[in-house]
């Protein structure tokens, strides 16, 4: 009987032991009053100057605003919405000086074409404003590539998980003071080699008046060039990057209030395959260009996907004028792409390396920052999906984000630093709860995800980290940067079954948000049909 009862008590005890975690010292972590639960389709957050948080989560044509106190940890106010025109779908929420403004879009069923509508929110009651008219289509609007993925293979927009693309993209100048909304037109001839691109530039001050807008026909056809890339200048100037398919070199195609069409070729060449390619407005004036690329595209029969075979990071700088200012290329060694994996899959590197083959299979550029020194840090992870074309698991769809990328660029140029960040999730329900959430400190920063707790101790250099299954508890964990040599520690933020008692049961770490220098919160459901806020104060 003793031994029985020894037995049962090791039972118990070995996975406290095995996943017992010690808590960072680098976070206070709160929880917050619970409040009701809202089901939503689209859930949105933006953080006020004063901290709080406005949400807007909307549901078919229905939209409910929320006002959370991050200094009272709890919901302030709320407000129920149903007045929104039919066929209404959410664009984005954007906050320019303190003024939120809620951007959607409505089918004319009649016409066949799209209106896009804002509504400023007044966020000291969360209740919207009056309705604002922004823009009529001349016809159908046809989705656009929402991470700007090209592929020279295919001549047509990548695949990005979870990214199904948008009708209408939303761009904000360095300072807040202009808006740009853009569209591609659904083509009136379907052949690429006869059709001209209608695209639609409209331009709004940060009250969300326009300033000009219009539908401008591209220079070139559609089988000509491939749109990557759009943003807006302070001047209110719409810049668009583009791939030139004959020259095999990246273009900058301007507009202006005038309805002037400049194209301008800069000596960057197109030669390499990039999954993604961002566009930034500097406090200059100038704008920063980045993008992985890759040596080549390859099908995996088994996972039924396409691989694309990233080698380093493409860096590229150009003025308003749409002239070329630098140019870099950092490439990945063969030791870096090698690092964090096994030695089977060290052994196929090794193989592929001789062939001019191997890379980081999927990196995906989530985002820069830009920091105030002028230097930029860039945020990749590895997204794809599997779905066998034949075997016993033919019927499923594999989502997968693993080893996450980080780099730092200085202001001149010159490469700092950069890192893996070892990590390796998969799930059957889209990205639910995986994928990483970046969190800007002073000296450091922090990359989050949730992560299966046999890793706690994993050698972030070398070590090759075990397999977490979303929506299967774990733990918040977090790797710190230092911004200046980029040295990193691993992080336990919280337990997600137990955070300071409350258990997490819905979340996403793409939703954590800034509410203040050094605070982040994160929403969650708890059951009972209520949802509660999670502080993450960086001591």
């Amino acid at each position: 009987m003793i031994k029985m009862r020894t037995l049962l008590l090791a039972l118990i005890l070995v996975p406290s032991i095995m996943f017992g975690q010690k808590l960072s010292d680098d976070f206070t972590v709160t929880t917050a009053e619970p409040y009701k639960v809202v089901d939503a389709g689209s859930k949105e957050y933006i953080a006020l100057d004063n901290g709080n948080i406005i949400m807007a989560k909307m549901r078919g044509e229905e939209v409910t605003l929320q006002l959370f106190g991050a200094n009272e940890m709890k919901e302030l106010a709320r407000s129920f919405n149903e007045d929104l025109p039919k066929y209404t779908k959410f664009v984005e929420m954007i906050k320019l000086k303190n003024r939120v403004f809620y951007i959607y879009q409505a089918y004319n069923k009649k016409q066949k074409n799209f209106t896009v509508y804002s509504r400023e929110i007044d966020t000291e009651n969360a209740k919207f404003l009056e309705q604002k008219e922004l823009l009529t289509t001349a016809r159908k609007v046809t989705n656009s590539p929402s991470t700007g993925e090209i592929s020279e293979y295919t001549g047509a927009a990548g695949f990005s998980v979870g990214q199904l693309g948008d009708k209408f993209m939303v761009q904000k100048s360095f300072d807040d003071s202009k808006v740009m909304i853009n569209y591609r037109l659904y083509p009136l001839i379907k052949k690429d080699a006869l059709n001209y691109d209608d695209i639609g530039f409209f331009v709004f001050d940060e009250s969300m008046d326009k300033i000009w807008g219009q539908e401008v026909k591209m220079p070139y056809t559609e089988a000509q060039i491939n749109n990557v890339a759009y943003s807006v200048s302070s001047k209110g100037n719409g810049m668009m990057l583009v791939v030139n398919r004959e020259s095999k070199v990246y273009e900058v195609i301007s507009t202006n209030a005038s309805g002037e069409v400049k194209t301008n070729k800069l000596d960057v060449s197109a030669e390499k395959i990039v999954r993604s390619m961002k566009i930034k407005e500097l406090e200059n004036g100038n704008f920063l260009c980045a993008g992985f690329y890759a040596n080549g595209i390859e099908y995996n029969f088994m996972g039924g996907s396409f691989k694309y075979n990233i080698n380093g990071l493409m860096y590229f700088m150009v003025n308003p004028e749409g002239e070329l200012l630098k140019n870099f290329t950092y490439d990945f060694t063969e030791d870096f792409i090698k690092q964090n994996l096994s030695k089977k899959q060290k052994a196929k590197v090794e193989k592929r390396e001789k062939d001019g083959k191997a890379g980081i299979a999927d990196l995906l550029l989530l985002d820069f920052v830009l920091k105030p020194d002028g230097s930029a840090l860039f945020i990749g992870e590895r997204q794809y999906v599997e779905k066998p074309a034949f075997g016993p698991n033919s019927n499923k769809t594999y989502y997968k984000f693993q080893n996450a990328v980080i780099i730092r660029v200085e202001k001149d140029g010159t490469l700092a630093w950069m890192k893996k960040l070892p990590k390796n999730q998969y799930g059957f329900n889209g990205g639910g709860q995986m994928s990483i959430a970046y969190m800007e400190g002073k000296t450091a920063d922090y990359v989050t995800f949730v992560d299966n707790p046999k890793n706690i101790n994993l050698d972030a250099n070398g070590g090759v980290p075990e397999r977490h299954s979303d929506g299967h508890g774990g733990f918040l964990t977090a790797y710190k940067i230092d911004q200046k040599t980029g040295d990193l520690e691993k992080h336990t933020i919280c337990e997600l079954n137990d955070i300071k008692g409350v258990r997490a049961y819905q979340f996403k770490t793409t939703r954590i948000i800034k509410s203040s220098d050094g605070v982040f919160l994160m929403e969650i459901y708890i059951k009972g049909k209520k949802d509660t806020m999670v502080k993450f104060q960086i001591n």
